[in-house]
């Protein structure tokens, strides 16, 4: 058994004890296989998808407190479709039981809000935050998407990271003088979220009420992931990979027979 059959054999032992979350170990895999996601479901090209993981959203931007807090989403991919930009923000689930209604109506929140609200919000947290090398690098990712400007490109590019005080804050900080690109004013956002079954109608209904967003469940991402030509791994992880997506979806966590 290879590393990688040995990784999915393990993860799929481990998934069924207490407090165990499988999408916080799998995020890595999904997150290779997001720009596909993408490019299926908005018929656009994935070699230009773009995807952040654990993407911050600024509460006080969300009118969700006053304070500089923010609440993450599980990724936020950015692509183009017909000549325009577009973000994406995606929760994913591997768990049926764990889809909650209070991050779908940050989701919502944020959608109203806007790509340029949301981004404005990171440069809020940045400034404010314990971490600021950390979100100078989300800060230069966002800046080669083309998302955030600089005043001095090459003097952000240049800080040495390792020294005491990089320059990053304080009233002439790097991270006080990034600014949202005006391309991305008014660009709109999608919700997505990838979960093992489909709602029921019933239950869609009363999560559509709280947001617009799709939905790609488990079934369908194996059929993506099957039919793609994207096997970062190898052609033989894309099956193994499609048929513990199988597995996931029709044995919940815990109801796995003991024998």
């Amino acid at each position: 058994m290879d590393i990688m059959s040995r990784m999915l054999s393990q993860l799929e032992d481990w998934r069924h004890f207490p407090a165990y979350q499988l999408e916080r170990r799998v995020d890595v895999l999904f997150g290779i296989l997001l720009p596909t996601v993408i490019g299926v479901n908005f018929r656009v090209s994935t070699e230009a998808c773009i995807v952040i993981p654990e993407f911050p959203l600024h509460k006080g931007n969300l009118k969700m407190g006053e304070n500089n807090q923010s609440m993450n989403v599980d990724f936020a991919i950015f692509f183009e479709k017909d000549n325009r930009k577009r973000l994406c923000l995606l929760e994913l689930k591997t768990d049926q039981k764990s889809i909650s209604g209070k991050q779908i109506k940050t989701m919502e929140k944020a959608r109203h809000l806007g790509a340029w609200g949301v981004l404005d919000g990171v440069l809020r947290a940045a400034n404010a935050s314990n971490e600021p090398r950390k979100y100078a690098h989300l800060l230069w990712a966002l800046h080669k998407i083309g998302c955030v400007d600089f005043c001095d490109k090459l003097g952000f590019e240049k800080m040495q990271m390792k020294r005491q005080k990089p320059g990053l804050t304080g009233q002439t900080g790097q991270l006080r003088k990034a600014k949202v690109s005006e391309a991305w004013r008014d660009v709109n956002i999608d919700l997505l979220m990838i979960m093992p079954c489909e709602l029921n109608e019933e239950d869609k209904a009363k999560l559509l009420e709280i947001g617009n967003f799709s939905i790609v469940d488990f079934k369908r991402l194996a059929k993506i992931v099957r039919r793609s030509g994207v096997h970062p791994f190898g052609e033989e992880f894309r099956e193994q990979f499609a048929c513990y997506l199988d597995r996931w979806r029709t044995i919940p966590a815990g109801k796995r027979n003991l024998a």
